[in-house]
């Protein structure tokens, strides 16, 4: 790689978001199918599985594991079938799943802070109000605490093809060095992209059909495909562009 790639200026947070819908469309067809099958177990989990938490949880892990191998594996000359992409997409669900336990781990403080905010907020706690403010800040700084691992371990999913999960963990966190300011605002921008979508389909369908427990149900499973059609596989082609854009590892140095 030449030097003048090497420095080459980071692209903003609005291109990389651009050009991540662009990827995400020209996949739509392919996303979609993968969404209908994914719907369709999840519903058979939620309706048949006395664990249906901790079974949710794994098929959720496979299918992200599914998606980041279809949209690394497609090109305009590689066109992946959907057995090919369920069978061997899912075979890194395993570092998937250990990749997403330890995100879950980076959300204690988080979890932490809003137990205690919350605590604290009770009535029958009778919290003055500089309590409650030192309260929300120390929630605050925890909320802060977790955001900031998973912002430094944002690309690990993307690594663990080729990498264990510590050593894709390790990897995200060593491309986020001296550059945490760019991927915040690249992954911030995706994200709010990424939940309109659901956020639109809670609002206008969910709200209002609380009292109808079918329709209830329809609109989860309504809600489950928009998150893996678009709002997954979105957030995923634009950490792939974040990937591709961002700088170069610098080679170790020879002893």
């Amino acid at each position: 790689m030449t030097a003048q790639a090497a420095t080459r200026p980071l692209p903003t947070a609005r291109r990389l978001a651009r050009v991540g819908f662009a990827r995400w469309r020209s996949l739509i067809t392919s996303l979609t199918l993968v969404a209908l099958v994914a719907v369709a177990v999840d519903f058979f989990i939620v309706t048949s599985s006395d664990t249906a938490t901790f079974a949710g949880e794994i098929w959720f892990a496979i299918i992200m594991s599914v998606l980041i191998w279809r949209i690394a594996k497609t090109t305009d000359k590689q066109q992946p079938n959907l057995r090919q992409t369920f069978y061997s997409g899912s075979r890194d669900f395993i570092k998937q799943l250990l990749v997403l336990l330890v995100w879950i781990l980076y959300l204690i403080p988080f979890a932490v802070g809003g137990l205690f905010v919350e605590q604290v907020m009770r009535y029958q706690f009778g919290a003055s109000t500089p309590e409650q403010v030192v309260a929300s800040v120390v929630w605050f700084l925890l909320a802060s605490l977790s955001l900031y691992w998973l912002l430094r371990s944002w690309l690990a999913p993307l690594y663990v093809a080729d990498k264990s999960p510590v050593a894709a963990i390790k990897a995200a966190w060593g491309f986020s060095r001296k550059r945490l300011w760019w991927l915040a605002r690249s992954v911030g921008l995706a994200v709010l992209i990424a939940t309109v979508p659901l956020i639109l389909a809670v609002v206008l369908l969910y709200v209002p059909a609380l009292n109808n427990d079918w329709m209830v149900l329809v609109i989860n499973l309504l809600t489950r495909f928009i998150l893996i059609a678009f709002s997954l596989a979105y957030l995923i082609a634009v950490t792939y562009e974040i990937k591709r854009h961002g700088p170069p590892v610098q080679p170790k140095r020879k002893r």
